[in-house]
């Protein structure tokens, strides 16, 4: 197919649907599934849901939710494993195999591609020919290279800047182009507009860049998201307006006839053999017809109608630094790049799922198996699946990545510095720090090179508030430790916010609680569940509620943040619980999904989790701090529970008090007085601070 401005096979434009592609870009978690399915909450002209493409990539993914994406109609493309740039065929594998194995995503639907940060060269899109995919989506197009969708026989014709232009041809490898809008300036904005003006304004030039395509060659039209911009987290700037404009854009695209939002395999299966617009709505890959089966099978789908999807079926997989959910079995270890689809004995797998499951054959889509009973519940051709895709070669450059390989680089230590989305918080440490950082600093710095003159053709917004993050991750890990110098067992649970005057600028004021003038302090990130049954155990708590978000891990024991509160007299469970997530999302998830429903037997209701503080009387206070509960500036103490201890100090450099176990200043990182600046743990915790940084994403 070679690459036109005008319709293909002969068709007048008006003859042709507008087509528009809305594409999602890296993890897939609960909160963002949400955003993702709230934009898409329309209908087509055949009175089918609206359709998108996810490009995942696996860090923090949740493969339950991979498996609800797909079975609902959607598409779920390769991201690569760890989100780097100018990939390796290794990374285009690994990704396309967890996608298969844990989000049960048939091989031959995995068929595109978009490279991280818009990056990628000819080396790439050969990995993908020869990976048996069938297109790419990295390439910008502005106005006058706004081409249709089209195959590599002659080469691309898009982002020619770069020289790739002059380079192979690869025959059979569709690019769909991803199309730019301009702003007031006329300046192109690609990935996330909503980012660079008012909502408004973002509107204003999306409508004018749609109505070039709609009244031009009716070039499909895109609109390309990172989720997690549209997503609240506590401490940074509300994103619901932008998120409301987006949604009012889709909304009026969506009112008129001609215009149909579909998936880039969709789009794709048009262009090979075009119809007109109402031909459209009766092709086969346009139905949306879901099967009927009277029983949960664990497929992504709600098969008993209980407004539940899966209930009580799914397998989480946690491996202290990293957990997700699945329909399948869980690895017997953390999945790494070089080893993502980690093999054990059935003892070994057993100890992290439920029961037994049995991996999707490659006859059977994933809607009809039941990984519990080993059976495809479709007889006829017609809901059959035959994958024919490429199989996919293990050994990647002379390196052998079967199971069993010795390489270590495991996705939970790279996970840790790549503290992307909700999991700001996540305070741990891996063990390829300088490999890592490393890595991430050259992308960090390629993106910033590519900002100097090209900034509109890539991720922008990509290093979005990155200072916010850092802080709140500063400010976890300083919790963290005074939580278990000064607490006893209930407060493992809450964060200690200070309920300090204004003006305050504690130290302390965590975004993860709220608190109110009578020292109730709500724990945003744990919920409170009432009304369970005495049958109730911690194992049956970590399968129901960690379907929603990752439990944090508790360090100390090794196990899930869950308290069952027992009767002291009859050492029975009383009927109430908490969870404490990684992320306050996934606590109000959790409320959302689960309260008000039945959880063995028993109708449980599900709220944010308060902790009654104990606050001596005094005087009010200010910004100097008072006897009372109030703020002292930016120190380690703050409140009346955790005043001044012997061997505390003060910093000489900023004002700061510190603990007596600090040798550097927690604010400003000036050694303590006295003390050697090449002392051991100082230079770890300076050391360990840079590594905090988040990559772009």
């Amino acid at each position: 197919m070679c690459a036109s401005k005008n319709p293909p096979n002969g068709l007048l434009p008006n003859e042709t649907p507008q087509f528009v592609t809305i594409t999602f870009d890296d993890s897939i978690q609960p909160q963002l599934y949400k955003t993702a399915k709230r934009m898409l909450n329309i209908t087509n002209p055949n009175g089918c849901p609206a359709r998108g493409t996810w490009f995942v990539s696996m860090q923090y993914t949740d493969f339950s939710l991979v498996q609800q994406w797909y079975s609902s109609g959607n598409e779920i493309a390769d991201h690569t494993f760890t989100h780097v740039g100018t990939p390796s065929d290794q990374e285009i594998i690994s990704c396309k195999q967890m996608l298969n194995t844990y989000g049960g995503v048939p091989n031959g639907k995995i068929q595109g591609f978009r490279a991280p940060f818009l990056n990628y060269t000819i080396d790439t899109l050969n990995h993908l020919s020869k990976l048996g995919f069938l297109y790419d989506s990295s390439a910008s197009a502005l106005q006058d290279d706004a081409y249709w969708p089209y195959t590599l026989d002659h080469g691309m014709i898009n982002d020619c800047w770069t020289g790739i232009c002059a380079q192979n041809k690869i025959p059979g490898l569709w690019e769909i182009p991803m199309y730019s809008v301009l702003d007031n300036v006329s300046t192109p904005q690609l990935m996330d507009v909503y980012l660079s003006g008012q909502p408004e304004d973002v509107t204003k030039w999306s409508l004018e860049a749609f109505d070039k395509h709609y009244h031009g060659g009716r070039q499909p039209f895109g609109i390309y998201v990172h989720p997690t911009h549209l997503t609240g987290y506590p401490g940074l700037p509300d994103p619901t307006p932008k998120l409301e404009g987006l949604i009012s854009l889709i909304k009026t695209l969506s009112e008129r006839q001609d215009v149909w939002f579909v998936t880039n395999q969709q789009l794709i299966q048009w262009m090979k053999n075009p119809v007109k617009i109402s031909e459209l709505g009766s092709q086969d890959y346009m139905r949306c017809e879901q099967p009927v089966i009277s029983k949960e099978i664990c497929n992504g789908l709600d098969d008993d109608n209980n407004s539940m999807v899966d209930d009580n079926l799914l397998n989480n997989c946690n491996f202290g630094t990293t957990s997700f959910n699945t329909c399948f079995n869980c690895p017997n270890t953390a999945p790494t790049l070089e080893n993502p689809v980690p093999t054990g004995t059935p003892d070994q797998q057993q100890q992290h799922s439920v029961n037994t499951r049995h991996p999707l054959p490659n006859n059977c889509d994933t809607k009809w198996w039941d990984p519990i009973g080993n059976t495809c519940l479709c007889s006829s051709t017609e809901c059959q699946y035959k994958d024919t895709a490429i199989p996919v070669n293990r050994t990647v450059n002379g390196t052998n990545i079967s199971p069993n390989g010795s390489k270590s680089a495991s996705l939970s230590s790279k996970m840790s510095y790549a503290q992307q989305y909700q999991d700001y918080y996540y305070d741990q440490q891996g063990s390829n720090n300088s490999y890592y950082d490393q890595q991430q600093q050259q992308q960090q710095q390629q993106y910033y090179d590519q900002q100097g003159g090209n900034s509109s053709y890539y991720d922008q917004g990509d290093a979005y508030n990155e200072k916010s993050k850092h802080d709140y991750q500063e400010r976890n890990k300083e919790y963290e430790r005074r939580d278990r110098d000064s607490y006893q067992r209930p407060s493992r649970y809450s964060q200690n916010n200070n309920n300090s005057s204004t003006g305050s600028n504690s130290r302390y004021n965590s975004s993860y609680n709220s608190s109110s003038n009578n020292g109730i302090h709500r724990m945003e990130d744990t919920i409170y569940i009432s009304n369970l049954p005495q049958e109730v155990t911690e194992e049956k708590l970590a399968s129901h509620f960690g379907s929603i978000g990752i439990i944090k891990t508790d360090k100390k024991l090794r196990k899930p943040k869950i308290w069952i509160y027992m009767d002291k007299a009859t050492n029975l469970p009383k009927g109430d619980a908490t969870i404490t997530y990684d992320d306050p999302p996934s606590a109000d998830a959790a409320i959302d999904w689960f309260g008000g429903k039945e959880f063995m037997g028993n109708v449980i209701q599900v709220s944010k989790a308060e902790r009654k503080m104990n606050v001596d009387k005094g005087s009010r206070g200010g910004r100097g701090g008072g006897r009372g509960y109030s703020s002292s500036g930016r120190n380690d103490r703050s409140a009346p529970n955790n005043s001044a201890r012997e061997g505390d100090w003060t910093c000489e450099e900023c004002g700061a008090n510190n603990f007596s176990r600090r040798d550097g200043c927690f604010s400003c990182h000036k050694p303590r007085a006295g003390k050697r600046n090449d002392d051991r743990r100082n230079d770890s915790y300076r050391s360990n601070r840079n590594y905090r940084r988040d990559r772009p994403y």
